[in-house]
């Protein structure tokens, strides 16, 4: 009976209540059969089904609609000119349709498109993208689509298209079509290049359990072979978790010297003659309690060729470097240091004594040694227990203390007569007595060192030396506030801190004892340093409401702050925008030249890794002067040859804006009137986007090098970059690349040409999103 009424009905025992509302709405009791016309409406849960006419079959769960028809089903919907739906299966037929996912905002557009599961579909003649728009940036066309979502997808017969121009075709493309978590293949990598020639990089996903999964790779060269990787993630909670990833590669190709192979040297690193080629690392953090963890990194690789060859991809150098520091807050050293770090540490903390202990083996894994079967005498630390407190008072008397102390193990593989090994035990208190005036804060403090050593390899194998430690300091500080009121800051504080020091250590024979790092040679001191500090710190007013945090992500109910007559809080907010320190030292009894044994040189980590950095007329900084070679192979400081004034020290951080930041520290000589050293570096930024970093480095014509990077938006989704980077003591280019970003909402374009002394690249990468990347 025709009636122009809304009816309210459950269908087969179901929970959900439908409602369906019509122009004109007829109900056949016989057939259990709802029709409907004119702007027809069927709701029932999260489901909405629009149509200008509609079938409903309350026996069968049929539907039939057409006419306009928009099925919205959560955040899902689809679009098409007439279907055919089952309600208990959520099977059907979608004919002249669009059906549209947004876990992976997928549009599958086709003339007939088959629902053959709650997440599957089927479609013939048909095209997938994921821009949205009826004329999508790009899209893949198929004879056949088939598609799970949280699953994958498959097209036969397809073409790529960018806009309306056909890009590329495949006989078969198969990609991801899922967003949560699960077992499954990633999107591929797919690049060319000149030493591996074409390459298809595929991941397998592996979810292990809500704690543990892993990756596998398999990374096909046409020119080198396939290299296989893994990478395991295990994550207990968020102070305890560990990372593994191993690769190995049986490497097609070898460098044996000739003309042939010239395509596959590092012109850095020694000859390659190896074909098995891995590498393998692994980070781990343990927290056992509040006051308790422990943490394990490893790097072993096969040469010293590896990480030059394989820095990018989804496991290369960069990619391991990012992971690590972003995971743990390490990283790893250098993709081209040939000295490879590996190490264990355990860390204990008493909070109620200040104290904690540190007990720990640092391994360094020589690969240039290792590769070329020549003498290691890399300095190990096997093992390394420290045992410090923190600065703090005796009892209830005026007297504060400190103690630091360190037993050590140094091993080599092999030794020399200077490179030796053996422990040290390093034994060094201090007791300080605080003085604080109306206006001036004097502390002096005394310390006394007990350092022993046993040597296997020096003339005698117990040596020891005990060294007084005397300092006295003196210092204030003079503020004042200033009062701009401008859109700079209210308020700013300059606060100027003059410091004066005196130093005293005694001059002891150290020319027996063993040498491992600069502990081992304390120089004599008899100095005064005068340090001058000066800091600026803005205050300016935010506005927020109680209870919201500001722009520093301060609450405002907890900072100092007023409420105005409109219940809004003004809370000052607080910022050192500069600081900058000067300091020099004046000896009081300068010493002369001296010629030092060369054990007496380490390297930038303090060990003397092999003979080879005593070749060469090469300047080394140590912690306490400069040295270098004379022409016959002799050591000599380069301290203060005399004078009476060392170099002049300034550091400085600067950061007036958002936009801008500078940052360097020099040392100059007052008796040479240049630097010995200078590094600065600046950085600029604005909330369009644009970004300019550069870095200039100097020390003592040993280095001298320059980095600069500019990146600009040239439109909304279109960037250029640039990246220069020179060794300026032999004019040599380390790198230099520049390229152009695209960044679209359903996909981006990265277009690079790089050149470095051993390689020269283009590459570019299509990202599209949902899909893949093609590079």
């Amino acid at each position: 009976m025709p009636c122009r009424e809304a009816f309210s009905f459950s269908y087969n025992n179901k929970n959900d209540e439908w409602h369906i509302s019509a122009g004109m709405v007829s109900y056949d009791k016989e057939k259990q059969l709802y029709t409907a016309q004119d702007n027809v409406e069927l709701k029932g849960g999260n489901t909405r089904l629009r149509a200008g006419y509609l079938e409903f079959s309350n026996i069968t769960g049929n539907v039939i609609a057409s006419g306009n028809v928009i099925l919205k089903s959560g955040n899902d919907s689809i679009t098409c000119d007439s279907l055919l739906l089952n309600m208990n299966d959520e099977t059907g037929t979608i004919y002249n349709g669009v059906i549209f996912t947004q876990e992976n905002h997928f549009y599958i557009k086709g003339d007939t498109i088959q629902k053959t599961g709650k997440k599957t579909y089927h479609a013939d003649r048909a095209s997938l993208t994921s821009c949205d728009g009826e004329k999508p940036d790009w899209k893949i066309s198929a004879k056949e689509i088939k598609i799970t979502i949280e699953g994958y997808g498959t097209a036969k017969g397809a073409t790529l298209w960018a806009g309306n121009i056909p890009a590329l075709y495949l006989p078969v493309i198969a990609f991801p079509a899922k967003t949560k978590r699960q077992t499954g293949l990633l999107s591929p990598r797919i690049s060319t290049s000149d030493r591996k020639g074409f390459e298809f990089e595929q991941p397998l996903f592996l979810a292990i359990s809500r704690e543990t999964d892993a990756s596998l790779y398999g990374n096909y060269m046409h020119k080198r072979g396939i290299k296989t990787a893994l990478e395991f993630r295990h994550v207990q909670n968020k102070e305890s978790r560990i990372t593994i990833l191993y690769d190995y590669l049986n490497d097609l190709e070898i460098d044996d010297g000739t003309d042939a192979t010239s395509d596959f040297k590092i012109s850095s690193t020694p000859q390659r003659t190896n074909r098995d080629r891995y590498w393998f690392r692994t980070k781990s953090s343990y927290q056992f309690s509040n006051e308790c963890n422990a943490t394990v990194d490893l790097d072993y690789v096969s040469d010293a060729d590896y990480m030059h060859e394989f820095r990018h991809g989804y496991t290369g150098y960069d990619t391991t470097s990012a992971i690590f520091q972003d995971t743990f807050g390490r990283g790893i050293d250098e993709y081209d240091d040939t000295t490879r770090k590996n190490s264990v540490n355990i860390n204990r903390i008493w909070s109620e004594y200040g104290a904690a202990i540190n007990m720990g083996i640092m391994w360094y894994d020589d690969v240039v040694a290792r590769q070329t079967d020549i003498k290691d005498t890399t300095l190990q630390r096997a093992p390394a227990i420290t045992l410090d407190t923190i600065k703090q008072q005796i009892g209830s008397s005026p007297l504060y203390f400190d103690f630091d102390s360190e037993y050590t193990f140094m091993y080599r593989k092999e030794t020399t007569t200077t490179l030796v090994k053996g422990y040290r035990s390093d034994i060094f208190p201090k007791f300080y007595l605080p003085i604080q005036t109306d206006s001036i804060f004097i502390e002096p403090s005394v310390g006394f060192r007990q350092t022993n050593w046993n040597s296997s390899d020096s003339g005698s194998n117990f040596s020891h030396r005990e060294i007084l430690d005397i300092n006295l300091a003196m210092s204030t500080t003079l503020s004042k506030i200033f009062l701009p009121e401008n859109s700079f800051a209210e308020r700013v504080k300059h606060e100027i801190t003059p410091k004066i020091e005196y130093g005293y250590i005694p001059e002891v024979n150290q020319n027996d004892l063993p040498w491992f790092d600069s502990t081992d040679y304390i120089e004599r001191k008899n100095q005064i340093t005068w340090t001058l500090t000066n800091r600026f710190t803005s205050r300016k007013n935010a506005l927020a409401n109680p209870g919201h945090e500001n722009d520093l992500g301060i609450s405002m109910e907890k900072s100092r702050n007023k409420v105005n007559n409109n219940n809004t809080v003004i809370s000052p907010v607080y910022r050192e925008f500069a600081w900058f320190e000067i300091s020099q030292s004046y000896y009081l009894d300068p010493e002369e030249d001296q010629e030092t044994d060369p054990s007496s040189i380490s390297d930038s980590d303090g060990f003397i890794y092999s003979d080879n950095i005593f070749e060469g007329n090469n300047y080394y900084e140590t912690s306490t002067s400069l040295t270098s070679f004379d022409e016959n192979g002799v050591l000599e400081h380069k301290s203060s040859s005399g004078h009476k004034f060392s170099d002049i020290s300034a550091e400085m951080e600067l950061s007036p804006y958002s936009f801008l930041t500078l940052k360097g520290d020099i040392e100059w000589s007052p008796y040479d009137n240049s630097f010995n050293t200078c590094n600065t570096q600046v950085t600029l930024k604005n909330p369009r986007g644009d970004s300019f970093f550069a870095r200039y480095g100097y020390n003592n014509s040993v280095s001298e090098s320059l980095y600069s990077r500019l990146e600009t938006k040239l439109t909304g989704s279109l960037s250029a970059f640039a990246i220069y980077e020179q060794n300026l003591i032999n004019n040599r280019t380390i790198e230099s690349m520049t390229g152009l970003y695209l960044n679209r909402p359903c996909w981006s374009m990265r277009i690079a040409y790089s050149d470095t002394p051993d390689d020269r690249a283009f590459s570019f990468m299509v990202n599209l999103h949902g899909i893949g990347e093609f590079e």
